[in-house]
């Protein structure tokens, strides 16, 4: 998340374990329309102000700010992680470069993948591209740990009814189907 590179003043002279992006102020900028980043939430907090994610009065919170490049379906999971997790989604209505969570307005959230094993959660919602949208992984019940965060887009040629037409005598075509949906 630094881009490979490592502040070596800062890594020999800090003192704080807290993660760098435990602060909103200090949230990355995620590019590209398919991620999975791994993290660890130890030693993070809440920010004054920073309200419930999921419903849940969370701790340790992380942050990231994610501009899909195309719209559609998008589904945000934290499985594999080694904690009881809760995701939010925001957006910054009416505000070009927030201050703080208090300038965000709820996209979507959740506490609790019902499909998992372990308490991690799973959210489905529909993007725009070029939106920036703000994304908030915390622990429940000041539990904290491994975090990892999964963010990909589905297709929009994913159903039969949105097929893309391929045409002409010679033609190739670059496709991906993560994050594709399964058909029986």
């Amino acid at each position: 998340q630094t881009g490979g590179r490592l502040n070596l003043f800062n890594a020999l002279t800090t003192t704080s374990n807290r993660p760098f992006n435990d602060a909103f102020a200090n949230r990355p900028q995620l590019t590209g329309n398919n991620l999975s980043l791994r993290t660890n939430n130890l030693d993070a907090t809440i920010e004054p102000g920073e309200f419930p994610h999921a419903g849940v009065a969370a701790t340790a919170s992380l942050w990231w700010e994610w501009s899909p490049s195309v719209s559609g379906a998008v589904s945000v999971d934290t499985t594999g992680s080694g904690y009881d997790t809760v995701v939010a989604i925001y957006t910054a209505s009416g505000v070009l470069s927030p201050a703080s969570p208090a300038d965000l307005t709820l996209v979507a959230s959740n506490d609790d993948d019902a499909t998992a094993l372990l308490a991690t959660s799973r959210l489905n919602y529909t993007a725009q591209a070029g939106v920036r949208y703000y994304i908030a992984v915390a622990g429940k019940n000041t539990i904290g740990g491994l975090t990892l965060l999964n963010i990909g887009t589905t297709a929009a040629n994913d159903f039969f009814t949105g097929a893309q037409i391929i045409e002409g005598q010679s033609v190739t075509v670059t496709a991906q189907n993560a994050h594709g949906s399964r058909r029986r």
